[in-house]
């Protein structure tokens, strides 16, 4: 019977253990890491599907080739702040739903965004919300263009299922605000902050940028993880 040392209290316990006869901890020897490699398995998965929906392959039967073709079209670079107008995207929020839909409507009826959203005036921003396969997106919008400042999507815990969905979602929403022309690198990129942010012990955010945009991920105890993507500065 293979032995481990227990994450909580350091006695070694069976690995097939459910919980540690010392200190009681469940699963005593799957730690972060363990999970995190099984997630990096499942981003890999979601890669495949995204490659698909990807611009660079081939336009599937079920989809016209303007819409897989979309997302490929020069994206406007992101605008600098000024007086009037905060960093943003260079679009509004109906093109951004135009993208994520070009690009989401491969995974299913569930996935693509049918109306437009519905803006909540705030004091200093404008927000709307979506929730795709019980994970939650939030936009910002500029309150003086109407151009659409950030998308900030919650990462929690759940099944396979639920993790290869919110995967989806992060990666259709980090390609239709890059252009949909670095697929590999948004991927890759997610991978990385998203382990650097779980393995970070001060809750510090972890972000890097991908073209015009910046990914950036948080690991809030006991809230889970907010990735968000904002203009590139």
């Amino acid at each position: 019977m293979a032995l481990a040392p227990c994450k909580e209290c350091k006695k070694e316990v069976s690995t097939g253990a459910k919980t540690c006869p010392n200190c009681g901890v469940k699963d005593p020897t799957i730690t972060r890491t363990d999970k995190f490699l099984g997630l990096i398995l499942l981003i890999g998965i979601v890669g495949v599907v995204v490659y698909a929906c990807s611009p660079s392959s081939p336009p599937k039967e079920s989809a016209s080739p303007a819409a897989v073709t979309a997302p490929a079209s020069t994206a406007p670079a992101a605008q600098p702040a000024t007086e009037e107008t905060r960093p943003n995207f260079g679009f509004d929020s109906n093109e951004f739903r135009t993208r994520f839909n070009s690009l989401a409507k491969d995974f299913g009826n569930g996935w693509p965004i049918q109306r437009p959203f519905t803006i909540s005036n705030g004091s200093k921003k404008n927000t709307w919300n979506h929730t795709i396969a019980e994970t939650p997106m939030i936009g910002t919008v500029d309150k003086q263009s109407g151009r659409l400042e950030s998308v900030m999507v919650t990462v929690t815990g759940g099944d396979n299922t639920k993790t290869i969905n919110t995967m989806s979602l992060l990666l259709i929403v980090g390609n239709s605000l890059t252009g949909g022309d670095r697929r590999e690198q948004v991927s890759a990129t997610l991978v990385r902050l998203m382990k650097k942010a779980m393995d970070s012990k001060d809750a510090d955010t972890a972000s890097d940028s991908v073209g015009n945009v910046t990914i950036s991920a948080t690991l809030i105890q006991g809230m889970g993880m907010l990735v968000a993507f904002t203009p590139a500065q």
